[in-house]
Formats: structure tokens, C-alpha cells, sequence
């Protein structure tokens, strides 16, 4: 999956782009446009080790590497979707051009429909949306692997200190145990929401 420009900056084009905005709040058009390349629109790395991948929530090695693995299954699927969405949007941007290329191509001795002129002003704004779809779409491409690269380091992490690697289910107990709602048999003791610790 490529960008028409490789960038997932928004283009200074858009900015010109946007004649419904009025004059007074160009300038919030301009900080928004501005502060697309650093957004960050999933997690952040403190916020995934911190707050998803907390000791209470997730207290044993294994009940955060497993979690940490379902965050990755998730994301990927987040990309096969947007490799997808891209793929098509990319194929209505190539129609859209060679709809405009053939309409703008004049045949000798054919006089223009009267709509011709609307159907390019359709085209080239359609042109304009997909280019811009695919900017955004980029973007959260970008996104998913920064959010893969923080649950991917943080698997690596856990790995070499989990005591059932080969299953996802075998961590279970402990990880019950250790939030509070099961006692050490595997019954279901009240939960106040309290964390008994390692």
C-alpha cells in the first residue's frame, strides 16, 4: 500500500481546499491541518503499558502476554481492512481519472455535451475526495503498526517470564486469583474490585 506522494502529511492543498470555511476560522482549519502528522488517533505507549496493560486488569505474565496478543490479532485485522479500503479507493480514483481524461479529450469535429463542464467539475472534485481518503487512510495505517510495535515490544518482554507459553488458557486460574473474583480452587469469591497482588 502506497500513497500517491508517500507521505502521510496532509498536503498544503487541502488547506485550499476547504471553501465552506469562513475567514475568522481559517486559523483553526491551519492548527488542525498542522498537527496531522504527530495526531496520534489509537494508544499511546504509556497508555498500553499503563492503563490496558496494568497489573490489575492483567497481573500475571501470562494474562498480559495473551492480551498482548489478541491487541496485535486485532490490529492486523484493522489493516487487512484498511489495506482493502485502500485497494478500492485506489480503483475509484483510477476510474475517476480516465472518466476525466476521456471527457477533456476532444474529438475533432464533436461538439461538447452542454453538462460536460459539470461532469469534469463532478470528477475533479471526486478526484480530490479519494486523494484525500487515501491521505487518511495512510495515516491510520501508520497508527496500527505504532500501536503493533508497542504490543510486539511488550510481548517480548513478558515472554521470557510466562509460565505457560504454549497456552493461552493454562494462566487462567492465577490470573482470576490475582484480580480477586476467584479464591485459589477456582470459586467464584465476591469482587470489590480490589487487586490481592503478586
Amino acid at each position: 500500500m502506497s500513497a500517491s506522494n508517500g507521505s502521510s502529511d496532509l498536503p498544503v492543498k487541502w488547506l485550499n481546499d476547504l471553501s465552506l470555511v469562513p475567514p475568522e476560522d481559517r486559523s483553526l482549519v491551519e492548527q488542525a491541518v498542522k498537527s496531522f502528522p504527530a495526531l496520534r488517533q489509537g494508544m499511546s505507549k504509556f497508555q498500553i503499558q499503563r492503563l490496558l496493560l496494568n497489573d490489575v486488569e492483567y497481573p500475571t505474565h501470562d494474562s498480559k502476554y495473551w492480551q498482548c496478543a489478541l491487541e496485535l490479532w486485532v490490529r492486523f485485522t484493522n489493516l487487512k481492512s484498511l489495506q482493502f479500503r485502500f485497494e478500492r479507493t485506489n480503483v475509484r480514483l483510477e476510474r475517476a481519472r480516465r472518466r476525466l481524461k476521456k471527457l477533456t479529450k476532444l474529438v475533432p469535429f464533436q461538439e461538447p455535451s452542454p453538462d460536460d463542464d459539470l461532469r469534469t467539475k463532478l470528477l475533479e472534485i471526486t478526484i480530490r475526495e479519494l486523494e484525500f481518503q487515501q491521505q487518511v487512510t495512510m495515516k491510520e495505517v501508520t497508527e496500527a503498526l505504532r500501536e503493533m510495535r508497542a504490543f510486539a515490544n511488550a510481548m517480548d518482554s513478558e515472554e521470557p517470564l510466562m509460565e505457560h507459553p504454549e497456552d493461552p488458557e493454562a494462566g487462567e486460574l492465577e490470573k482470576w486469583y490475582y484480580k480477586g473474583i476467584v479464591d485459589s480452587t477456582g470459586v467464584r469469591v465476591q469482587y470489590d474490585g480490589s487487586n490481592h497482588g503478586r
